[in-house]
């Protein structure tokens, strides 16, 4: 017979939780990289189904796999995966995290050329950030706007924005 739904949803539950820390606890090992690699495409499904039940979830496997997805320029991913964090940070009214996410679409679509969108997203993120009074996070989206300012072409902007950032930081 099947479980009951109070159980399939506790072993669902344990299951993502599972795959978010091993995710976190191997995502900067060179050596266990390997598992990230063979188990992609599950923790982007994983992520995708807590979205409803565990959006916390969501926006922890964003953070954690957005280096990975970006040094191996899994872009398509990364924004997706990014999307559906951003979706559940504002679901859950979580600012900070809706900031972070920002930033880290932001950077997905710098890397993709998209700079129109890169720079609304570093600017919306920048907002919150200094909302919240976070001055490292404000740090991360004025570093992203001066990417986006570098990559076209407005030098001075770029400068201004990363030296700003280093302040902050």
């Amino acid at each position: 017979g099947q479980l009951p739904e109070p159980l399939q949803r506790a072993a669902r539950t344990r299951l993502f939780e599972h795959y978010l820390a091993t995710a976190s606890k191997v995502v900067d090992s060179s050596d266990a990289r390997g598992w990230i690699d063979s188990e992609r495409a599950n923790l982007i499904a994983v992520a995708g189904a807590a979205a409803v039940e565990w959006p916390s979830l969501t926006i922890g496997f964003a953070i954690t796999l957005s280096r990975y997805l970006d040094a191996r320029a899994y872009y398509t991913e990364a924004q997706s995966l990014a999307e559906r964090a951003l979706d559940a940070a504002r679901t859950m009214g979580d600012q900070s995290s809706e900031a972070v996410v920002l930033n880290e679409l932001g950077s997905v679509h710098n890397r993709v050329h998209q700079y129109r969108e890169a720079l609304a997203l570093h600017e919306k993120a920048l907002g919150l950030h200094r909302e919240l009074g976070d001055r490292s996070g404000e740090g991360l989206a004025l570093y992203g706007l001066g990417i986006v300012a570098w990559r076209t072409g407005r030098y001075t902007d770029a400068l201004t924005d990363v030296q700003r950032a280093l302040e902050l930081f």
